[in-house]
């Protein structure tokens, strides 16, 4: 799974960005209307879930494959 995310987001800082906000929202976007409508309810899926996945969906994704710097404060 992890080589087919990689092989999806393009090497491009910004391209990359817009990729995985693209992703996360077309994702997201589908977890809520299976929240509303699959389910029926609003509830712990909606209103927590979902917007826990858009903030760490999107960092993750953007994030994969980079090195963490070290940066030196003061």
């Amino acid at each position: 799974m992890r080589q087919l995310i990689e092989k999806i987001l393009p090497t491009d800082d910004r391209k990359r960005k817009w990729t995985a906000v693209g992703l996360t929202v077309v994702v997201s976007g589908l977890l809520t209307l299976w929240g509303i409508y699959g389910i029926g309810q609003y509830g712990i899926a909606l209103f927590i879930l979902t917007p826990l996945f858009i903030g760490a969906g999107s960092t993750i994704l953007y994030g994969l494959k980079k090195e963490i710097q070290n940066v030196k404060l003061g």
